[in-house]
């Protein structure tokens, strides 16, 4: 019998609590009983409304995710807030969220995207003592707009926004989501830099640093990450029914 202490107990042997930034929160977010057991649990980047009515139509008993189900210290209950937890709650469905943590972990976002653009040759960079970007080197250098190409067919997006630099590309830095504060540290180890939300003056810097610079999108830098995490858990725990649910970009492209 799977617990729902046991997968947090799985998921924290390699995303370990101390590689979640000091501002994070992640974990045990939504549980009344961490004994409680677990037949199906769903995976997904982030919850929202229809992340919890499939949740709901396919019986599951816990919903783990990329992104903290709670962030910020709750100071009260109301509108979109209670309606998910009272969701949640009256269907007896338990949440685990695992961000900054599975960001710097071994095989986690940052290695899932890095593979994904099919790099060789992968090590860490930026954030100190457990760093979450990664860098690694194509198998052959291309163009800035080259490139530019092959993230689009890689990550499945139409559109995203560049700084070109001009010199070829070879050695590549990623970071899924919100990597504006690693350009320098990219620019120190490679010839381009891919993330998922970049400000204004990241995009001015990157033409003073001299590094192709490559806004992906959050989603689409990190939805693979979270999809890699249900393989892990359904390889541990076979007992259980995993399922991959898909939250999907919050924004569209018009």
């Amino acid at each position: 019998m799977t617990k729902i202490c046991d997968i947090d107990k799985f998921i924290s042997s390699f995303a370990k609590r101390e590689y979640s930034e000091s501002w994070d929160n992640d974990g045990i977010m939504l549980c009344g009983d961490v004994n409680k057991e677990v037949k199906r649990a769903a995976v997904c980047l982030e919850i929202n409304e229809s992340i919890i009515d499939l949740a709901i139509k396919t019986g599951c008993d816990l919903i783990i995710t990329h992104h903290p189900f709670i962030f910020r210290p709750l100071k009260g209950i109301c509108e979109n807030d209670y309606k998910f937890i009272s969701l949640l709650i009256k269907n007896n469905i338990s949440v685990l969220s695992y961000h900054t943590r599975y960001d710097a972990a071994q095989g986690g976002i940052n290695d899932v995207l890095a593979n994904t653009l099919g790099l060789s040759d992968i090590k860490p960079f930026g954030g100190g003592e457990n760093p979450m970007g990664r860098f690694g080197e194509l198998d052959c250098e291309m163009t800035p707009e080259e490139f530019a190409k092959y993230i689009k067919e890689k990550l499945l997006i139409s559109s995203m926004r560049c700084a070109l630099c001009g010199k070829k590309i070879k050695t590549v830095a990623v970071l899924g989501g919100g990597g504006k504060d690693f350009l320098y540290d990219a620019a120190a180890v490679a010839d381009a830099y891919v993330t998922g939300d970049l400000s204004h003056n990241a995009f001015i810097d990157a033409k003073v640093l001299g590094i192709s610079l490559y806004e992906a999108g959050h989603y689409h830098t990190e939805n693979a990450g979270a999809c890699h995490l249900e393989k892990l858990i359904k390889a541990e725990f076979p007992d259980i029914e995993t399922k991959a649910f898909d939250s999907g970009s919050p924004f569209e492209i018009i």
